[in-house]
């Protein structure tokens, strides 16, 4: 049996066959381990002629990695195979790492098996040959060593292993990324620098009350800082009065309950200088309950990482075989980069050939493993009955949208709930734009628990997302038409029956948009929308104008692009709910609807409206406007810059009839982007513009640009950047070059000053024009 880890008498133990190695391979390998602290046992003076003894079988238990070194005389000599056997005893607790020294290790041994037992044959078979074994030892280093050892550095820094102050550490990441493979790494690192240490795996128990609770905690804590099974004890003190004063290291996984974490620091605020507690956890918020402001978030791996660690789990080698190359980069990709997924998926497909490979990606992408459904459970389960529910709505709906889009959509107060998944790491919020984005795999344990709840009566799924799952009662509907391969036809009343739908989406991929593929037809001409509705996204859309009885007083959102409208409705419509408008792409569309009470619009998008000539006088009582496109609305009446509210951001005027930017433009304080190239009837262009701070602004390819004072403009201009027409940089910027790069000498006066203000201009043709619009845009 192995020593207890953190109580190792040496680091390596080396088994080898000295004729072979000793003076060359195996020299080096000691010295380079020497000049790094590692205690290595040495065989000094053991008889190598006699059976293999109780002070080497006692080294091998005492060591916490044994290499292995197989030369071409290994497998001839009985005392290295039955060193072999030993370390193969202890493999469970220990790392092996196998080196191949110029050999084939099974080269020799069948003639070292003359003349030896049926069971001693056996014993070397399984040490030396197991495949099983050799595969064990290169995933179990490679998936327990390489990924911890990205994350070692950073941990060790908020460790700070020099200080003698007591510090708390937490690491924080979703189900199945490693968190508690990273912890008994950093465990076995970290252990034999403390007197006493402990790696307790706590799980809370619903049924137990809170003393229980704590004497469980308690009695597991002594019995791994005292290395004994079963202790029990008999009230809360005792744990205290041990660790006091004393340097511990104690490791607490999977703590799901901030009774766990209360009992941790209490039973913890006496322990001696330099000791460190570690809390592994899915809830960012138990830390902070208890001030733990060192916390480590730990990150999915690279793709080049996660691709070894699947292919290591499926085919016991760093990189797919001939011919699985775009198998393997799909299967990994479905498991999201998910350390659990990467490793249940690979082993699950270990050994098969490539057309059953072929035959079962179907049903991976449709459906979780069961280990991989069951882990992911657990934190679905520990939710709220509402948390439960936004997290199906993003699971199902809404990963990669706004949380502002979100709280619209659902009218509920959902900042809270997104908190709550965002502690749990169910969600991830960006900080700069404040998308909230949700894992594959979480999405997809979403998706299956809907269905899972309707098993029986698929009238009652409440997210759609496929075709052949369309019924009667749902809240949301969303189709991809592009998996559609056949004309698909809807009937006026395929929605009547459907009084909860909120969410209703009918869109293409980019790539198909304007195309016959996956087209939607209406034989009618007609459908009747049901009044609840929040989302109404439909590409394409078959008609000239939304049925008669259209009614949009509860309308979030609106999505009609590239469709064939002329117009919206008839008459006004009570659109106090509308946050957004899209008709981007509608060029048959003639006239946009009063707008009047759409008093909460923030985004008005016209893109491409080729046959729009007027806007409606109620544009300018948008006052929550924020951002209006109008880039190759040609047919537009529009000579005066459009008179909207002053809250506006994002501005989009390409190819309009705009006469001139009026000086009143600098009251647009907001203003962050005007894009108007193109716009070949432009004139004047106050400069007052240029006294918005924050504003990049695009004038490129305008015919008339000659009637502004370049300079002027540049001099006064406060702010980011502007696209101005021109074949040349003017000849008042005194510092020039040609290529990609220019140095300014900076004189000591310049220096000195708090702050510098650097204005450049540069000169980009036309070929790489479109390089500059996505750079600015």
């Amino acid at each position: 049996m192995a020593s207890t880890p953190g109580n190792w008498r040496y680091h390596v133990f080396p088994s080898f066959r000295g004729e072979d190695v000793r003076n060359s391979f195996l020299s080096h390998l000691l010295e380079k381990l020497n000049r790094k602290l590692i205690t290595t046992f040495i065989d000094h003076g053991i008889d190598r002629s006699r059976p293999i003894g109780p002070e080497l079988l006692l080294a091998i238990r005492e060591s916490r990695i044994s290499i292995v070194v197989f030369s071409k005389n290994y497998a001839s000599s009985t005392w290295c195979l039955n060193e072999l056997v030993e370390i193969h005893r202890c493999y469970t607790d220990q790392m092996v790492i196998p080196i191949f020294y110029h050999v084939d290790p099974s080269e020799r041994f069948e003639k070292t098996c003359k003349g030896k037992t049926d069971d001693d044959k056996q014993l070397w078979i399984q040490a030396l040959t197991d495949a099983k074994m050799a595969e064990h030892i290169d995933n179990d280093v490679f998936n327990k060593l390489m990924k911890p050892s990205n994350d070692f550095k950073r941990l060790n820094w908020l460790l700070y292993l020099e200080s003698e102050e007591v510090i708390m550490v937490g690491i924080v990441g979703p189900s199945g990324i490693c968190k508690s493979t990273i912890g008994r790494a950093l465990f076995s690192q970290l252990s034999s620098l403390f007197h006493h240490h402990a790696f307790v795996s706590y799980k809370s128990t619903k049924q137990w009350d809170d003393y229980s609770m704590k004497l469980c905690l308690d009695e597991r804590l002594m019995s791994e800082i005292s290395c004994q099974k079963d202790i029990k004890i008999s009230h809360l003190s005792v744990v205290r009065q041990m660790l006091n004063r004393k340097k511990v290291l104690i490791i607490v996984d999977d703590v799901d309950n901030i009774e766990v974490i209360n009992t941790l620091v209490g039973q913890t605020r006496l322990v001696g200088s330099g000791s460190r507690i570690i809390v592994i956890t899915q809830d960012s918020k138990l830390l902070k309950s208890q001030k733990i402001e060192l916390i480590y978030e730990v990150d999915f791996p690279s793709y080049n990482l996660a691709m070894k660690m699947f292919c290591r789990s499926a085919f016991g080698q760093n990189s797919p075989p001939y011919g699985f190359e775009e198998l393997a980069a799909e299967v990994a990709n479905l498991s999201g980069y998910l350390p659990l997924g990467l490793n249940v998926l690979g082993s699950s497909l270990k050994g098969m050939k490539k057309e059953e490979w072929v035959d079962i990606l179907p049903r991976l992408r449709n459906s979780l493993g069961g280990k991989i459904e069951k882990t992911l459970r657990v934190s679905y389960d520990g939710l709220y009955g509402k948390d439960q529910e936004l997290f199906l709505y993003i699971a199902c709906l809404f990963s990669g949208h706004k949380v502002n889009h979100i709280k619209y959509l659902l009218r509920d107060s959902v900042r809270i709930g997104l908190r709550v998944l965002a502690d749990k790491s169910l969600i991830h919020i960006t900080p700069s734009d404040k998308i909230v984005d949700m894992h594959s795999l979480l999405q997809k344990l979403g998706t299956e628990i809907d269905r899972a709840e309707s098993i029986n009566n698929t009238g009652k799924r409440r997210f759609l997302r496929e075709a052949e799952d369309i019924c009667d009662n749902v809240l949301a509907m969303y189709l991809n038409m592009s998996e559609i391969n056949e004309p698909f036809f809807i009937y006026e009343n395929a929605f009547r029956g459907m009084r909860n739908l909120k969410f209703l989406k009918f869109y293409k991929n980019g790539w198909l948009r304007g195309t016959d593929e996956g087209r939607l037809y209406l034989p009618r001409g007609i459908v009747h929308f049901p009044r609840k509705l929040r989302l109404l996204h439909w590409d394409e859309y078959p008609s000239k104008c939304m049925p008669f009885c259209f009614k949009a007083e509860g309308l979030v959102e609106l999505r009609m692009m590239n469709s064939q409208l002329e117009k919206l409705w008839e008459g006004t419509q009570s659109l106090q709910s509308l946050w957004m408008m899209d008709l981007s792409g509608c060029e048959t569309l003639v006239e946009i609807p009063d707008l009047s009470m759409a008093t909460q619009l923030e985004f008005l998008k016209l893109k491409n409206c080729k046959s729009l000539v007027m806007l409606p006088s109620s544009i300018k009582n948008l006052n929550r406007l924020v951002s209006l496109n109008m880039d190759g609305c040609t047919m537009l009446e529009l000579k005066n810059f459009p008179q909207i509210s002053t809250n506006i951001e994002y501005l989009y005027l390409d190819d309009t009839g705009i006469e001139e930017i009026p000086s009143w433009i600098e009251k647009m304080s907001h203003l962050k982007k005007l894009r108007m190239p193109r716009c070949q009837k432009l004139k004047n262009v106050s400069l007052n513009i240029f006294k918005l701070k924050y504003l990049e602004a695009d004038f490129s390819d305008w015919k008339n640009h000659n009637n502004v004072d370049a300079q002027e403009l540049i001099i006064q201009s406060h702010s980011n950047g502007a696209v101005v027409p021109g074949g040349e940089v003017p000849m008042y910027f005194t510092h020039r070059a040609c290529g990609r790069s220019l140095s300014i000498l900076l004189s000591e006066s310049s220096l000195s000053q708090e702050y510098m203000i650097v204005k450049t201009c540069i000169v980009v043709g036309p070929s790489r024009r479109k390089r500059c619009d996505s750079f600015w845009y």
